[in-house]
């Protein structure tokens, strides 16, 4: 089995099409505003949560072996658009249950993560599918009809012909 670092690296070359994704508007990710205050975000839907924390140490079997398109997204606990949207993504999770792998990356706390995949503002959202080396982002904050546009274009993503 190869290591993580170049597991890693080789998922992040089959998806290289993300690493244009760090000009949109949204927070900096590298240091947690000192004005914002804490946000109450929405309740979650009921149930166990169905987005699952990825590390490099699960990386592997959570996301570049996954069967199932997979939704990304790189966050931060001190991100107050991240602690919104939250409960979109967990509703999300559960309305695409089957169909769709969610998970989420601290960059924090998985920098080599969030570096390997060019993440420099945040909230980043990736919709993969790691087989057909396809798939589609958006960096910045979302609505939920938004969230489900990229979702579906995820969903409905190709592999570029030239890319053979």
């Amino acid at each position: 089995m190869p290591n993580k670092p170049a597991l890693i690296a080789r998922t992040c070359l089959a998806i290289a099409l993300f690493a244009s994704l760090s000009g949109c508007a949204a927070h900096q990710a590298t240091s947690p505003p000192t004005t914002t205050p804490p946000v109450s975000p929405a309740p979650s839907p009921p149930g166990p949560s169905l987005v699952v924390e990825v590390t490099a140490d699960n990386f592997d079997t959570e996301v570049a072996s996954a069967k199932l398109p997979v939704f990304i997204e790189f966050y931060a606990t001190w991100c107050s658009v991240c602690q919104k949207e939250a409960p979109l993504i967990e509703q999300a999770a559960h309305d695409y249950a089957g169909k769709v792998k969610f998970v989420k990356i601290d960059i924090e706390t998985s920098t080599e993560l969030a570096r390997a995949f060019g993440v420099s503002r945040i909230p980043t959202m990736l919709v993969v599918k790691v087989a057909e080396k396809t798939g589609v982002g958006y960096v910045g904050p979302l609505n939920q009809d938004g969230l489900k546009k990229l979702i579906e274009d995820g969903l409905k993503a190709k592999p570029d012909p030239e890319d053979k």
